[in-house]
C-alpha cells in the first residue's frame, strides 16, 4: 500500500514537470526519470537489510511508478487513473485482509512456530541416529538419517522471510501483541551451530578408515548416552515450545549431558594406548666404528661384549614392534576420536541452544510448569510384638487416617 501510493505520488509529479517543459521535452524527461528510478531502486534492492525486509515494496514501486509515467503520457486525466488504481489496490488489500483473517486464516508466524519445532524433533533423531549407525551398523535408511540436520540447514531463508512477515501479524491464538519473533531467528542459529557438527558427525559413516569391531565396542557405551542425552535435550526443548511453557530442567540437562561427557573422558583416559602415540625409538643400526678393539684383547672379553651387543639389537628390534602396534591402534582409534571430539562440540552448542529457549520464554510470559507434589510417607518400623500379630501401631492408623481424610 504505501509503495503504491508514494510510486503513485512521484508519477504524477514527474508527469506534471513533464507537461510544463513542452510537447518535445515531456518524453525525454519521463523516460529519464523511469530509467533512472529504476535502476536506483533496483540497485537498492541488491543490500541484504532492504533486500530481507522491503524487496517486495520496492518492486511494486518501480511497477507503479513505470506504469503510471507511460500511462500519462497518452493519458491527459491522469489523476482519474491514479485513483482508480488505487481504488483497486485498497478493495484487493480488503479482501485479502477478511479472507486470511476469518476464512481461511494463514499466519507466517504459526508457521514459524511449528518450522522450529520441527527442525528440533529433526535434529534430536539425526544426531541419535548417526551415533547409533556409526557403533552398532546395520542397514538403516541414510537419508531418513540426515533429513533432519539438512532441514535445518536450509531452512535459514525461511525463517528469516517468516519472521519478518509475522511481525506485522496482528495478535492471534497463544501469540500475543510484539511477541519476539526475532527470538526464533537466534533459536535457529544456535541449532544451525548443532547441525553443522552433526553434518560432520554424518560424513564418519562414509570415512574410509573405520574403526574396528573391538575399539567400538569399547566407546560405544558413553558415546551413545551422550547422543541419547542430546536427543532427550531437544526433544524436551522442542515440547516446551510446542505447549508453551517455561523448561525448569535447564540446569538438569546441562548438568546430565555433563555427566554423560565426563563418562566419555573417563574412557578415554582408561585406554591411552588408542589415542597417544608413543615416543619412537631412533635405531643406528652402525655395526662398525665402535669396534676399535685390539687384537690383543683377550677371547673371553670378546664374546662378553659380542652377547651384550646382541642383548641390545633383540631389545631396540622389539621396541620397534611395540611402536609400531601402537600406531597401528591409534589409527584404529583416530575414528573414534573424531566422534568424541564431534560430540564434545555438539552438547557445547546445545547449551547455547537452551539458553536461547529460556529467553524465548521469558519474553513471551510463557506458562509455569505444574509442579506435581508428592507427599512422602515415613513409616516407623514395626515392633516385635506388632508385626506378629500383624496389624499396624496406632502412630501409622492416624497417619493413615488424616491421608484418607485429605
Amino acid at each position: 500500500m504505501c509503495a503504491t501510493l508514494l510510486g503513485g505520488m512521484l508519477a504524477v509529479g514527474v508527469n506534471y514537470f513533464a507537461d510544463c517543459a513542452g510537447h518535445k521535452a515531456e518524453p525525454i524527461i519521463l523516460a529519464a526519470a523511469v530509467f533512472v528510478q529504476s535502476g536506483a531502486t533496483t540497485f537498492a534492492r541488491f543490500y541484504p537489510g532492504i533486500k530481507t525486509k522491503y524487496d517486495y515494496g520496492l518492486l511494486v514501486f518501480i511497477l507503479t511508478f513505470s506504469f503510471m509515467t507511460i500511462s500519462g503520457y497518452r493519458v491527459h486525466n491522469l489523476f482519474v487513473q491514479a485513483s482508480q488504481r488505487l481504488a483497486s489496490i485498497i478493495v484487493g488489500c480488503v479482501l485479502c485482509i477478511l479472507i486470511s483473517l476469518f476464512v481461511c486464516p494463514i499466519w507466517a508466524g504459526e508457521d514459524l512456530h511449528k518450522l522450529t519445532i520441527h527442525n528440533m524433533e529433526g535434529l534430536a533423531q539425526s544426531c541419535e541416529g548417526c551415533v547409533a549407525e556409526f557403533f552398532r551398523g546395520g542397514d538403516s535408511d541414510k537419508d531418513k538419517v540426515s533429513k533432519g540436520y539438512k532441514c535445518v540447514l536450509n531452512s535459514t531463508s525461511l525463517e528469516e522471510s517468516l519472521a519478518n512477515f509475522a511481525r506485522w501479524e496482528p495478535a492471534h491464538g497463544s501469540f500475543g501483541f510484539r511477541y519476539p519473533w526475532l527470538q526464533y531467528l537466534k533459536m535457529g542459529a544456535a541449532m544451525r551451530g548443532c547441525a553443522y557438527y552433526v553434518e560432520a558427525l554424518n560424513g564418519c559413516l562414509n570415512s574410509e578408515t573405520m574403526a574396528p569391531s573391538s575399539v567400538k565396542s569399547h566407546m560405544a557405551a558413553p558415546c551413545m548416552q551422550i547422543a541419547a542425552e542430546c536427543s532427550k535435550v531437544l526433544i524436551q526443548l522442542a515440547d516446551s515450545i510446542k505447549t508453551m511453557t517455561k523448561n525448569p530442567n535447564s540446569d538438569l540437562m546441562i548438568e546430565k549431558m555433563n555427566k554423560a561427557m565426563e563418562e566419555l573422558q573417563k574412557c578415554l583416559i582408561s585406554h591411552p594406548e588408542l589415542f597417544n602415540v608413543s615416543k619412537r625409538w631412533q635405531i643406528n643400526d652402525d655395526d662398525g666404528g665402535n669396534n676399535t678393539d685390539s687384537e690383543a684383547k683377550n677371547l673371553l672379553q670378546f664374546s662378553i661384549h659380542k652377547q651384550v651387543k646382541n642383548a641390545e639389537k633383540t631389545q631396540k628390534k622389539s621396541a620397534i614392534e611395540n611402536s609400531k602396534k601402537t600406531a597401528i591402534n591409534f589409527m584404529d582409534g583416530l575414528a573414534v576420536a573424531t566422534v568424541a571430539c564431534l560430540l564434545k562440540e555438539i552438547v557445547a552448542r546445545l547449551s547455547t541452544v537452551i539458553k536461547a529457549v529460556d529467553e524465548l520464554g521469558k519474553r513471551a510470559n510463557f506458562k509455569s510448569a505444574e509442579n506435581k507434589q508428592i507427599t512422602v510417607l515415613l513409616i516407623p518400623p514395626l515392633s516385635p510384638a506388632a508385626a506378629k500379630e500383624g496389624s499396624p501401631p496406632p502412630s501409622l492408623k492416624k497417619v493413615l487416617r488424616r491421608c484418607t481424610s485429605v
